[in-house]
């Protein structure tokens, strides 16, 4: 079942998909508190995400909004899972300590928050942030760098991107003072 903070969000991301399937971009929601501004409610699921348009299609289709939207956030972690390993795979270079890293992340308390909290919004993107960073550091692709601007606009149009920020400032000072650049 849907407890704790996805009680709110599995229902504001349920009213976001029946406005969204009926072309209105819902800024007003009349059923929270008497009517109230829905701009927060947005950014706890990040509505500019693109998959988010994935749960649109089987919904219009006249499928289970409940079992829609256990696929949708399970495919989701699973899609950072799968970014994970390719990152743990890009530091390690190595296949076997890439699926420890994978095994260990997928047994870990993260798994238990799936159903839970809105944490995957900003889990999944986060993972293939850094994933595509170590690629463009190693090789320069424009793909990761392109595939990085696309994972920081998922991070910054989320309403807590500064658990992003707060990270990936620490990396890269960490990563300066290793390599010997501020000292």
């Amino acid at each position: 079942p849907v407890v704790a903070d996805a009680v709110s969000f599995y229902e504001h991301l349920k009213f976001y998909i029946d406005n969204i399937s009926r072309g209105v971009y819902p800024f007003w929601d009349p059923l929270w508190s008497c009517g109230s501004p829905n701009e927060f409610f947005l950014r706890r699921i990040g509505p500019f995400n693109p998959f988010l348009l994935l749960i649109v299609i089987p919904y219009k289709l006249g499928f289970d909004y409940w079992a829609i939207f256990a696929v949708f956030i399970t495919f989701y972690f699973f899609l950072g899972m799968v970014g994970f390993y390719k990152l743990a795979f890009e530091i390690l270079k190595d296949k076997g300590f890439a699926i420890i890293a994978f095994v260990l992340l997928s047994f870990s308390s993260l798994s238990t928050r799936v159903f839970d909290s809105y944490l995957m919004m900003l889990m999944t993107p986060m993972i293939w942030f850094f994933y595509f960073g170590f690629v463009f550091g190693r090789s320069g692709q424009r793909s990761a760098l392109l595939g990085m601007v696309f994972c920081t606009m998922l991070l910054m149009t989320t309403y807590i991107p500064f658990y992003f920020l707060v990270l990936v400032l620490s990396f890269f000072i960490l990563f300066l003072e290793t390599h010997s650049i501020l000292k």
